[in-house]
């Protein structure tokens, strides 16, 4: 019997394992209005999504009120959704600690910001690392701080879409290449590209996170092309029921 055909008949016998990307969304500006922010949970809840980033910006002028932060959070948690800080200055993270955040985000113009990296660090929290416009060296050097001892487990490296035109997706090939193996770290993209169908590409080089603005997920329909999408990219050659059947009436 070729090995081919024994390959793919062991291969039905077997439970099929689909990896499944996580789906972020980012509330982004949209927070600065409370029932905002809250629909934004919502989009991210009928989306499945995993995860929301709120920001609080740095600026005096913007800081979210701590009881909007908590109602945000208690929201997220009781949807199931990780409750994500994304901070600007030390004093953000002391008030996404108080309400006890699930994750942080670092945003691609803060990778070079190591004071802000090292209290991140302290936190012991997993991370989302926007590398945007970051040199493989800038790369490298916050994921040390990050993680001292190498080991990037609980670290995602974010491939940053700005737009279609410039997506550059094969880049998380590289990106895995590099720093995937050396820091034992998931690799996945951070996306702004209007054009979300483009996407889809990234799937292929088995990224483990995709993050989004929560306003395109509102549809559902990102989410439900994602996940035919992993469908159709099983990792392993294997006849489907209609194949079988095809492959039954070409021997009869």
């Amino acid at each position: 019997m070729p090995k081919f055909r024994e390959e793919a008949q062991k291969a039905q016998q077997q439970a099929r394992v689909m990896p499944r990307v996580e789906i972020i969304a980012n509330a982004g500006q949209y927070a600065r209005d409370k029932e905002k922010g809250l629909s934004l949970i919502y989009n991210a809840l009928m989306a499945h999504a995993g995860g929301i980033i709120f920001s609080l910006w740095g600026d005096p002028a913007q800081v979210l009120p701590e009881d909007w932060l908590i109602e945000f959070k208690k929201l997220a948690d009781t949807s199931g959704i990780d409750f994500i800080g994304e901070p600007w200055t030390i004093e953000d993270i002391k008030q996404f600690e108080r309400i006890k955040v699930k994750r942080y985000k670092v945003g691609y113009e803060d990778i070079i910001d190591l004071d802000l990296l090292d209290a991140i660090r302290v936190t012991s929290k997993p991370v989302l690392l926007s590398v945007g416009v970051a040199t493989y060296s800038e790369i490298e050097l916050a994921l040390k701080i990050l993680r001292p001892q190498d080991d990037c487990a609980t670290v995602t490296i974010l491939h940053k879409a700005f737009d279609y035109s410039g997506a550059n997706y094969c880049a998380i090939l590289d990106l895995k290449e590099e720093f995937g193996l050396k820091f034992n770290c998931q690799v996945g993209l951070e996306s702004d590209v209007a054009e979300w169908q483009c996407d889809l590409v990234a799937l292929a080089y088995g990224i483990g996170v995709i993050e989004k603005d929560g306003k395109l997920l509102s549809s559902g329909d990102f989410t439900t092309c994602v996940r035919r999408a992993e469908q159709a990219l099983d990792y392993r050659k294997f006849f489907t029921d209609s194949e079988i059947q095809l492959r039954r009436d070409r021997d009869e």
